[in-house]
């Protein structure tokens, strides 16, 4: 995909998300995002399913919130989390601060995050400092 279209479909997703005039939602099926410079950018609710050439590490969480998830990119160090959208270990500090030791949510919370650390360890992927 050309850096000029990706930039239209980019623009209009912007417009979509702030209920303009001109707004469509982005489809970025098939775009190659190998060299994309994604810091910076907000990816909470993104759709991860068919997601080629990034790893993408996602947890389903069985919490209030249908269809919760913990989703990790580690090449940009960015997790995500419903509203939330920070670094792994500021996303784990958040968690542990919001959440009480031992409520039904945080126990929820560490087990997914067990478990995108043992998939990361797996294959042998190291989280930034």
């Amino acid at each position: 995909m050309e850096k000029e279209k990706l930039q239209e479909i980019l623009d209009k997703h912007v417009k979509w998300l702030n209920n303009e005039l001109g707004g469509v939602r982005a489809d970025l099926r098939d775009a190659d995002l190998r060299c994309a410079d994604l810091r910076g950018a907000r990816l909470n609710w993104a759709n991860w399913h068919e997601a080629k050439n990034i790893r993408v590490y996602v947890a389903g969480l069985q919490s209030s919130r249908e269809n919760a998830q913990l989703t990790y990119i580690p090449s940009i160090d960015v997790a995500t989390t419903g509203c939330w959208q920070g670094t792994w270990q500021g996303t784990i500090d958040r968690i542990h601060s919001v959440y009480a030791d031992g409520t039904r949510r945080r126990k929820a919370y560490d087990l997914a995050i067990e478990y995108i650390e043992d998939q990361m360890a797996l294959d042998k992927v190291e989280v930034e400092d």
